[in-house]
């Protein structure tokens, strides 16, 4: 019944009945910061980011190597690492001390289970996580294998999962999802990867929740992500056009993303969708008229 009534409605991204009362996801700006956001991290920190070896996985080592004094980052990608990569690393930080690589399949428990031991057993602890894997593998739904369909699921889903049950029992400051606006608006021939970040924005929220039941550590944040001018998923300059114009986002400079990651870890939500482009149109796209409030969650750095 609820399917059939949800036909003649509009289309919310996002729908779900609580006791019998439907409930759509909105978004609510964040106020502008007056004053400088504290860096959320810490000199001594060991921090492992997934992913590391793409565009955003090593803009993140590189500003965390910037921000801290001693502070230990260690990076995971799928591959090897071959001349071209290692020589990227060493420009990222000449003392290795500080900045590694572990080759790791995420979708492994195992050997999930077995980076976290290591980095504890070498390092003493293990501060916080950026979870920052994914893969597309754009194609309209109709046309979409269910193995394809997994396997952009794997890296963020698998991934996410592997890594609470591993660090279960960790110490963490804080665990990071790298989720996108696809996940919360959705995007055509992205049904898979709409899917496995907006697995990662519920699953944010029900990690908080162990934490506060005592059976987790640390403070659990999805970012909804808007697309990045120096990040590794491009879109055509057809596709940023018509993004532009519906919803008002342009590409966003990396200053601008360095500064709302900031800003997010010292606020209190466990979702926050981050975008850059001409306010009054995103406000319009985002905030829009009619919508149902009681569930709430934020926008954050929408200036120019």
């Amino acid at each position: 019944a609820h399917l059939a009534a949800e036909k003649a409605r509009t289309l919310d991204p996002l729908v779900r009945y609580s006791q019998g009362a439907r409930q759509t996801l909105c978004w609510q700006e964040v106020a502008n910061a007056q004053e400088q956001m504290p860096v959320m991290l810490e000199d001594h920190g060991v921090y492992l980011i997934t992913g590391g070896l793409g565009a955003l996985g090593l803009l993140f080592a590189e500003e965390i190597l910037r921000q801290t004094i001693n502070a230990k980052v260690i990076l995971t990608g799928r591959s090897a690492l071959d001349q071209k990569k290692r020589a990227r690393l060493t420009e990222l930080s000449a003392d290795l001390a500080r900045l590694s690589y572990r080759q790791v399949d995420l979708n492994n428990p195992g050997e999930v289970t077995q980076l976290l031991s290591a980095i504890q057993s070498e390092h003493g602890r293990l501060t916080g996580i950026l979870h920052v894997a994914g893969m597309i593998a754009d194609n309209f739904i109709l046309k979409k294998s269910s193995a394809e369909f997994s396997g952009v699921l794997a890296p963020k889903v698998k991934g996410a999962f592997n890594l609470d049950q591993a660090s279960r029992d960790v110490e963490l400051d804080f665990f990071v999802l790298f989720s996108s606006a696809a996940g919360a608006m959705g995007n055509p021939g992205q049904a898979d990867y709409a899917t496995a970040n907006a697995f990662m924005d519920q699953f944010a929220s029900y990690r908080n929740a162990q934490v506060a039941a005592g059976k987790r550590h640390g403070r659990t944040l999805s970012i909804n992500w808007g697309v990045w001018q120096a990040g590794g998923m491009t879109m055509e300059p057809a596709a940023r056009e018509l993004m532009r114009q519906t919803t008002g986002t342009q590409p966003m400079q990396t200053s601008t993303g360095l500064r709302a990651f900031h800003r997010c870890l010292a606020l209190p939500y466990a979702q926050i969708l981050v975008a850059e482009g001409d306010q009054a149109q995103m406000r319009r796209a985002f905030l829009g008229a009619g919508m149902n409030r009681q569930e709430v969650s934020a926008v954050g750095e929408t200036g120019a």
